[in-house]
C-alpha cells in the first residue's frame, strides 16, 4: 500500500476529490429561493447568490391586494442596488410573474405599497 506524505492513500485522496467535486456540483446546480409576506405595509425580499457560480436565471413572482409596483434590483456588493425591472400588479390586486437573466450576486425585490403583498424569488442555473 502506497501512502502519501500526510498518510493518506491515493485511493482515499481520489475518494475525497470525487466527494468534493460532487459537493461543488450540488452547490452550483441547486436552485436558491427566498420569499416573504406583508400585511398592510411595504415589503422587501433579497436573495444572496454569492458563492460558487451565482445563479444566471431568476424567476420573480409577486402578489398584492391592490395596485402596486414591485422593483427588481441587483447589487454587486450587497449594499448598493440598481433598479433592473418593474413588475406591476393592476388595480384590484392580483399576481404577476417574470423570468430574467441575471449577473448580479444579490437580487432584491421590493414594493413601497402598503398593502398585503407577497414576493417569491427563485434562482437557478
Amino acid at each position: 500500500m502506497v501512502m502519501s506524505k500526510v498518510g493518506i492513500t491515493p485511493e482515499a485522496q481520489l475518494a475525497q476529490a470525487i466527494k468534493s467535486l460532487g459537493d461543488t456540483l450540488h452547490e452550483i446546480y441547486t436552485p436558491r429561493s427566498n420569499s416573504g409576506k406583508s400585511v398592510a405595509k411595504p415589503l422587501t425580499i433579497a436573495l444572496d447568490l454569492r458563492g460558487l457560480g451565482g445563479r444566471m436565471t431568476v424567476e420573480v413572482w409577486v402578489k398584492s391586494s391592490a395596485a402596486a409596483d414591485f422593483f427588481v434590483e441587483g447589487s454587486a456588493n450587497g449594499q448598493d442596488f440598481r433598479k433592473l425591472y418593474t413588475l406591476s400588479v393592476p388595480g384590484g390586486g392580483g399576481e404577476n410573474h417574470e423570468g430574467f437573466m441575471n449577473a448580479y450576486p444579490v437580487i432584491r425585490v421590493r414594493t413601497e405599497a402598503a398593502y398585503n403583498s407577497e414576493i417569491e424569488i427563485v434562482a437557478a442555473r
